[in-house]
C-alpha cells in the first residue's frame, strides 16, 4: 500500500492476539517479519536482478520506517 504522495509503502498482513481471531492488519518495523526485513530482501532482489521497480519498493518501504 503507498502512502500520501506515494513517496512510502507498507503491507498488510495476517495478525493474531493472543486469544482472539486472526486478522488484517499493517505489518510492524520487525526485521524479521515486517517492513524492514521486506524492504531489505526488495533491495538485494532489485540489486541482483537489476531491476529498479525493486529497489524502487524497497526504498519507499524504507522510508515508511524513516518518517
Amino acid at each position: 500500500i503507498y502512502g500520501e504522495g506515494q513517496k512510502d509503502a507498507t503491507w498488510i498482513g495476517i495478525s493474531k492476539e493472543h486469544g482472539a481471531d486472526a486478522r488484517l492488519s499493517p505489518l510492524h518495523y520487525g526485521l524479521y517479519d515486517g517492513i524492514l526485513g521486506i524492504s531489505l530482501f526488495l533491495g538485494y532482489l532489485g540489486r541482483s536482478a537489476k531491476n529498479e521497480k525493486y529497489t524502487d519498493a524497497a526504498k519507499r518501504a524504507f522510508q515508511m520506517v524513516k518518517d
